[in-house]
């Protein structure tokens, strides 16, 4: 006696294998551009935190040092892009933008005290003096000091030596939005405010 066989073959058609692999395909497209845009805004996000980080140092530095200087010595140069000022050691400091190759560079310059005119045309000639306070991955495109040299009368002071920066900076690596940013800083010495 012959028994009937089943012929039941479990597999998957081409047709089913093509839509398969057509979804398969159309959710790897999606989940690719998903993780490259996620890839864009984290390099993004880290430049743009480079650059408030490197710009946030530099200007500490400056505010420290222009904080604790004579506010009597501030001294703008004639374009607004160098303040030269006696620091609280005395030294004669200058901070200035320099362009090196297609940046812009924030730089600070230390003569020390036996300079007996601190003003900006001494620092002329002088850029090996110079050090930089921001990296390569920032620029700083522009930049614009203001100083207003404290009155004193009668042996009493009116006013306050204040001096106002302001800056321009984007980043080099990214092609992130340029930060702007702008701080005034008094002098908080007192006395002696002879010094020039």
């Amino acid at each position: 006696m012959k028994t009937a066989q089943n012929n039941n073959i479990t597999g998957f058609t081409m047709i089913e294998l093509l839509v398969a692999i057509g979804i398969f395909g159309i959710l790897l497209i999606i989940v690719s551009g998903v993780f490259s845009r996620f890839m864009l805004i984290e390099r993004h996000g880290i430049a743009e935190g480079q650059l408030i980080s490197d710009l946030r140092s530099a200007m500490e530095s400056f505010t420290k040092e222009a904080r604790t200087g004579y506010g009597s010595t501030y001294n703008v140069s004639s374009d607004g892009k160098e303040v030269v000022f006696r620091n609280q050691d005395g030294d004669c400091v200058a901070y200035r933008i320099a362009t090196t190759g297609t940046s812009g560079v924030f730089q600070r310059a230390d003569l020390g005290p036996s300079i007996s005119s601190c003003d900006p045309g001494i620092f002329t000639g002088k850029d090996s003096k110079f050090s930089p306070l921001t990296g390569s991955s920032t620029d700083i495109s522009s930049i614009h000091f203001n100083a207003v040299i404290p009155q004193v009368a009668g042996g009493r002071m009116n006013q306050q030596g204040v001096v106002t920066v302001s800056v321009t900076a984007s980043s080099t690596v990214s092609d992130v939005q340029p930060i702007q940013f702008e701080n005034s800083i008094t002098s908080r010495q007192m006395a002696p405010y002879v010094q020039n």
